[in-house]
């Protein structure tokens, strides 16, 4: 499967690829950034040792030359007396490189200039006197307002009297200068200083600060380097005292050797260069690589995401395909896993919750068997399943309803009788929360109709209802299955719910039974006001619930007949018995009084919200379909229906018994009166009804005398 993935738009691949560069780049910046250091320190050693070195040279070769020069000007100190032409040649064929002039004094006054400008007279401390009788040259400088001092050189002949035959000459700075420049390597500057920090000579414009650096750290050390920035740029300088006091009896010059850092660090920034390329590559390889890698882990995460997102939705069917060789793939298989295990639970819970739901909504146990069978087959896979449901009079007998794979539960074929032994209840009465028996174990009753499928083990699921075993929940395999346990909870799960089930029926039958009976006994107080009226309301009862089951109504509407019909004369439990029992005719007042019960029974009943229902039938019972009846004069329709079938009933009741003003009718003459008030006393479908259920046998059993048809009229007061 192929899935068009952007990265941008994904905050793992931005990690990831923000990771990749992370790894690649830091520690290649890192690294560099180390050995950039690290060769910057070098590079700038490096060079403080190439310049100490130079300055080095450079304090080698002003000793070189000047002793060259001081070898020059003694050999033009010649023992014998030469004529000045001889003199003058001599002295221009050896010195004329190294010197601009030389002049021969013999004495304080008498001087000669041999070539060049005339020198003056130097004059001579104690040090030079001292330098000049040890037969060594002395060495000086002249201060020059607007040029670079200039630097002579003197020796002499006679040690014992040095001013007597000395010979001055002025160094060439040209020939000691460009000594010194050879000596420097090039992208070099060198600047050679007098002991009063006065440019000798210079490559370059040198600045004071500088001068005043090197004059400052000389009082320290002879021989240092530093760093040092003009206000441009920074310089690298190496400085070295040059020693002439002992050869030239001067105080000693300085050597200054100064180098551009950014001369000095070129190669850094070569390498600089190669890094920045390198860092470029990297990051091209960088995402090239995470690009590739974070699409192949991508288009994985956007499949399980999409899976995920389907699970979310509701299909739990989803299952997703990866084959990339890795984790990705054991994860699609852990996910697909997953999925088809939530699947099954949900489909379980969601049947387990139907269960729960019918069960409750349940109001017998034959409900809660057509509840939990089917579904339960769904839930929990097993080769036979039983659900037992013990008789509420006799403990050791039970219904067992069995269904199979191969026979799925669908009709009361399926049931059977069993019969548990004292150690059967005893073993279920002890089990926590479930049994596990084989085919010949006990249990042979409850066992035998769940081994025709093969079954050999079974889990027995006690169900109990205050602590009285209620009912037992049978699973029966060939072979345990390898998910034992979550079975055993799913079961139990089931079986506690049945018994909360079964304790609402029976706690439901009990509460019916009692307000049923409470019912009866006030319909049977009402009845009792008089001898002639006893068992009226059951019977009445009894025949409009026959009419409304000929008629089809539902259970729910039976039920509310059968409530209303125990008491449609409440009442009458305020009309006295004077009125109820005169054997004559009933007077307009005593009429008018035995009109007002059924608006007596609605009052009385009021109160009663779970009696609401009733009052429509009980206030209605006494209104004719033609609109003549009372209490309100409702007609057709707008009576309620179960009023039009207990007025049938009611009537009927009235006319078969026997009353103090009259005999009971004989049942042709009943069944003739019925038929004639079809359309005007009565609904003529309910009287249809009526007829199809009346029989000889139960007339026989409600027949009492005639009444005369001048008492119709009162027939049902």
């Amino acid at each position: 499967m192929k899935k068009n993935v952007s990265y941008v738009r994904s905050l793992f691949a931005q990690r990831m690829f923000a990771l990749f560069i992370l790894c690649a780049l830091v520690p290649v910046c890192i690294l560099t950034f180390i050995s950039l250091g690290q060769i910057s320190g070098k590079v700038r050693d490096e060079n403080f040792e190439r310049l100490r070195h130079a300055a080095k040279n450079v304090d080698s070769t002003i000793h070189e030359g000047l002793l060259l020069i001081d070898a020059e000007i003694n050999s033009a100190l010649v023992p014998r007396e030469y004529s000045s032409e001889e003199l003058h040649k001599l002295t221009q064929e050896k010195t004329h490189q190294k010197f601009l002039g030389l002049t021969l004094f013999r004495g304080e006054t008498s001087h000669k200039s041999i070539f060049g400008a005339p020198i003056p007279p130097p004059h001579l401390d104690t040090t030079g006197k001292k330098q000049l009788e040890a037969g060594t040259p002395f060495l000086y400088l002249q201060n020059n307002a607007k040029q670079t001092p200039r630097i002579f050189i003197v020796t002499s002949k006679s040690q014992k009297q040095p001013g007597q035959n000395m010979l001055v000459g002025e160094i060439n700075p040209e020939y000691l200068w460009q000594l010194v420049e050879d000596a420097i390597p090039p992208a070099v500057n060198i600047c050679i200083l007098d002991p009063n920090g006065t440019p000798l000579f210079s490559t370059t414009n040198i600045a004071s600060g500088l001068i005043n650096s090197v004059l400052g750290k000389l009082s320290r050390s002879q021989i240092g380097h530093f760093e040092w920035n003009d206000g441009a740029e920074e310089h690298l300088i190496s400085y070295r005292s040059v020693f002439l006091k002992s050869n030239f009896g001067a105080d000693g010059w300085t050597v200054v050797v100064a180098q551009s850092k950014k001369d000095a660090f070129k190669p850094v920034k070569a390498f600089l260069k190669t890094f920045y390329l390198v860092v470029f590559l990297t990051l091209l390889i960088v995402v090239f690589i995470s690009s590739i890698q974070i699409r192949r882990s991508l288009i994985p995460l956007s499949i399980l995401r999409e899976g995920a997102q389907k699970i979310s939705d509701g299909d739990l069917t989803t299952q997703v395909t990866i084959s990339s060789g890795d984790e990705f793939e054991d994860l699609a298989s852990s996910f697909n896993a997953m999925s088809i295990k939530l699947g099954r639970n949900f489909n379980s819970l969601d049947r387990m919750g139907k269960i729960v739901r019918s069960m409750l909504g349940s109001n017998c146990q034959e409900s809660i068997v057509k509840a939990v069978m089917p579904e339960l087959r769904e839930i929990i896979l097993c080769d036979s399943m039983g659900l037992s449901l013990m008789d509420t009079e006799i403990i050791d007998i039970a219904v067992t309803i069995y269904d199979s794979p191969t026979s799925p539960f669908s009709s009361a074929s399926k049931r059977h009788v069993t019969v548990f032994t004292s150690n059967d209840l005893e073993i279920l009465q002890t089990a926590a929360e479930s049994i596990l028996v084989h085919e010949h174990d006990n249990f042979s009753s409850l066992l035998a109709p769940l081994t025709t499928e093969g079954a050999t083990k079974f889990l027995l699921l006690p169900i109990f209802i205050k602590n009285r075993v209620a009912g037992v929940l049978t699973l029966g395999y060939r072979q345990l299955p390898v998910d034992t346990h979550e079975v055993l909870i799913q079961s139990r799960q089931v079986a506690d719910q049945i018994a909360v089930a079964l304790e609402n029926i029976f706690l439901i039958e009990d509460l019916d039974r009692l307000n049923l009976g409470a019912m009866k006994a006030l319909a049977n107080t009402v009845d009792a006001k008089s001898p002639w009226t006893a068992g009226h309301s059951e019977r009445v009862t009894r025949l409009a619930v026959a009419i409304g089951r000929e008629m089809e109504l539902t259970e729910p509407e039976l039920d509310l007949i059968h409530k209303a019909g125990l008491f449609h004369d409440i009442g009458k439990i305020g009309i006295p018995e004077a009125v109820l029992d005169k054997a004559g005719k009933l007077t307009d007042d005593e009429y008018a009084l035995i009109k007002k019960h059924p608006e007596k029974g609605r009052e009385i009943l009021m109160p009663i919200e779970a009696y609401h229902d009733l009052i429509p039938l009980i206030v209605q019972h006494h209104e004719r379909f033609d609109g003549h009846g009372y209490p309100t004069g409702l007609s057709g329709d707008e009576i309620s229906l179960g009023a039009r079938i207990m007025a049938v009933s009611d009537v009927y009741d009235a006319l078969i018994s026997d009353r103090p003003y009259r005999p009971g009718w004989e049942l042709p003459r009943v069944l003739e009166y019925m038929g004639e008030e079809a359309g005007k006393q009565f609904d003529p479908v309910v009287v249809q009804a009526f007829f199809r259920i009346i029989n000889q046998d139960t007339a026989t059993r409600l027949s009492a005398s005639y009444l005369d048809d001048s008492e119709i009229s009162v027939a049902g007061r």
